[in-house]
């Protein structure tokens, strides 16, 4: 079989390749997914959920932020000196908060004479549960104060690393990996929550049957890696990070420095709790993007994380959770699947737009139920697989249904009615095969038509005024064929072939009931033509003719015949011609010219059993079939019963 043949056999099987063009789809968007191009858009979504996203009650204890507001910039100068900020620390502590973040570095003394250090020095020491923050780790870190320098419980490093999308922050970094036999060094936000939970006895350490993985209290953490969730090799997936959830309280209300100082704080409010001193001032430049706002003040960020790690060891959340590559890959291969089904059924345009809307809108909803309840599974590469093969699939079919109107209305067009080109497209699926009218087993009800003395008229008149002659009347014959329903199969000269009951499959004997009649009162309707065009030709000084008709009902096979390049519907069997030795036979009985309609018409017996008790018939004769034992019984009809 050759190349040419072989990929036309294929293109005939229109599912077939639909289904066969769809991996390519499925590669394209795997390969895309694994390079990363959907990563900002999954991000994108993520941040909308988190936002949409109501806060969840603060684990117990609270958490206080303390913010540097412009105001007390104005009034106490920046940098705050080492004595005010000994001053304010000491009157935290001294409502005897479970611990105190200072989210300020303070690797040089304020002022740069250093008469304050040792006062500032005194203070951070005598409160064993303040955490000093450091500015790494990276490749310039910040040192932490001198005074607790030394003290690894008692500084905590300030990283978040920020995705490539806007600098956005949705990972925390707990600790860098440490070396072999060396302590971890712990972020600012997980020092403080290690000496909270170290004062109500909640462990806080690596689980034993997992040794990468961390034991918070009743939540078991395992590291963020770089392929998690929509990240693909991320290079600053480094250490042990968790996503954050951003569930705590958004809408913080800090007090000031200036509340602390006057001593505006209500008696015991910072008792027990978390408290975390960081600038809240736009002149000092301390923002970070997340999830939330693009700018938030980087303490509440701190904030944040402790009060995610505070609900994890309590129980209250839980840690996010992803799906594993080959079940991403099954998934995404799922909607692909689900996409084809769509472009199978849904063909019409505004149908499949419908559909892929509603379909768009429960993945989204999927998506969304799932990053509520920290799932994260890939949304992008699945809706874009889905989109794709149907949108391919729906094409193709498309494409494919365009050539086969163009089939049937080049094997039909100008042969039936309107109401039968609809009936036929609509029920193509069942009528077409390969692109072609299918071979059928169909019962019809034959016309044919011939006209008595155009022999004759043919020698008397010119080509020209001939064909203007005979046009005029096989146009009005082929308008009452379309007008009773029925298929013009061909001219014959100066007659026709018309069929009634193809080219879809009339099976109940009411269908073929009403394929006789029509085809016995199209009959009708000629005669009444004939006499029309009788007295016109008469007026017009032009021959005149009469005509015969056979209508006979009997079963065929019908289908197209031919090459692809040329292609015609065909009805073949005896049920044809014995239609057309009816309108033959003996020519001698019952002359049409002396019929009121100037038309004889001759039933075979299969047609008269099928409209009996509709017309006027008489029977006439017997007819031998050829290939048949039995004579046919001839009935004339001459007309409808009247009521």
């Amino acid at each position: 079989m050759s190349g040419v043949k072989w990929l036309r056999q294929l293109g005939r099987r229109t599912k077939l390749v639909a289904f066969l063009l769809c991996p390519f789809v499925l590669a394209a968007v795997l390969a895309l997914w694994r390079a990363g191009a959907f990563q900002s858009a999954e991000c994108f979504l993520h941040d909308q959920i988190i936002a949409w996203r109501a806060p969840l009650d603060a684990a117990s204890p609270g958490i206080v932020v303390i913010g540097i507001t412009e105001n007390d910039i104005r009034q106490y100068g920046w940098a705050l000196d080492d004595q005010t900020l000994a001053r304010v620390l000491d009157l935290i502590a001294a409502q005897q908060p479970s611990a105190i973040g200072l989210d300020l570095y303070r690797d040089l003394p304020e002022p740069r004479d250093g008469r304050f250090s040792q006062v500032f020095s005194n203070s951070l020491l005598a409160h064993t549960n303040l955490v000093c923050i450091f500015g790494g780790p990276d490749d310039a870190p910040i040192a932490p104060p001198p005074a607790v320098a030394d003290l690894p419980g008692r500084i905590g490093f300030n990283a978040f690393p920020a995705d490539q999308d806007g600098g956005v922050v949705r990972r925390a970094l707990l600790f860098p990996q440490p070396e072999p036999g060396e302590q971890p060094t712990y972020s600012l936000a997980m020092q403080l929550v290690g000496h909270h939970l170290g004062q109500i006895g909640v462990p806080m350490t690596w689980d034993p049957r997992a040794p990468d993985q961390f034991q918070l209290g009743k939540a078991t953490l395992r590291p963020f890696k770089p392929s998690d969730g929509p990240y693909v090799q991320d290079e600053n997936v480094v250490g042990f990070q968790i996503q954050l959830d951003y569930r705590g309280e958004r809408d913080v209300r800090p007090l000031s420095l200036a509340d602390i100082l006057s001593g505006k704080t209500w008696t015991n409010e910072l008792t027990g709790r978390i408290v975390l001193i960081g600038i809240m001032g736009s002149s000092v430049n301390d923002f970070v993007n997340t999830p939330l706002r693009i700018g938030q003040y980087g303490v509440t960020l701190h904030a944040q994380v402790v009060d995610q790690l505070l609900r994890l060891a309590a129980g209250a959340s839980v840690p996010a959770r992803y799906w594993p590559e080959w079940l991403e890959t099954v998934w995404i291969l799922l909607l692909a699947l689900l996409g084809i089904q769509l472009g199978f059924v849904a063909r019409e345009p505004w149908r499949f737009t419908a559909w892929l809307l509603v379909a768009t809108a429960v993945l989204a909803g999927v998506q969304v139920w799932a990053l509520w309840h920290d799932w994260w599974p890939p949304f992008v590469p699945g809706l874009a697989a889905f989109i794709g093969c149907a949108v391919l699939v729906m094409s193709y079919m498309a494409w494919q249904e365009r050539i086969m109107r163009k089939t049937l209305m080049s094997l039909f067009s100008q042969q039936v009615s309107q109401d039968i080109a609809e009936n036929l497209w609509a029920r193509r699926e069942e009528f077409l095969e390969d692109g072609r009218p299918k071979a059928q087993r169909l019962t019809v009800t034959v016309l044919f038509t011939d006209l008595k003395g155009f022999s004759s008229v043919s020698e008397k008149m010119d080509p020209v005024g001939l064909y203007a002659w005979l046009n005029r009347y096989l146009g009005d014959m082929a308008d009452l064929v379309l007008q009773h329903h029925g298929v013009l199969k061909q001219f014959t000269g100066d007659g026709l072939l018309a069929l009634f009951g193809v080219p879809t499959p009339h099976t109940s004997p009411e269908d073929l009931r009403r394929d006789a009649e029509r085809a016995v009162r199209c009959a009708l309707a000629m005669g009444r033509r004939m006499v029309g065009l009788h007295e016109q030709w008469q007026r017009e000084s032009q021959p005149t003719v009469s005509m015969r008709v056979g209508i006979y009902t009997g079963t065929v096979a019908a289908g197209s015949i031919g090459s692809a390049n040329r292609c015609e519907y065909a009805a073949i069997g005896d049920v044809v011609n014995t239609a057309s030795r009816l309108e033959s036979y003996d020519k001698s009985l019952a002359d049409p010219d002396l019929h009121p309609l100037r038309c004889r018409i001759l039933i075979g017996a299969p047609t008269h059993d099928l409209v009996a008790g509709l017309f006027q018939t008489q029977e006439i004769g017997l007819l031998k079939v050829k290939g048949k034992q039995n004579e046919v019984a001839v009935f004339q009809v001459h007309g409808e019963l009247t009521a």
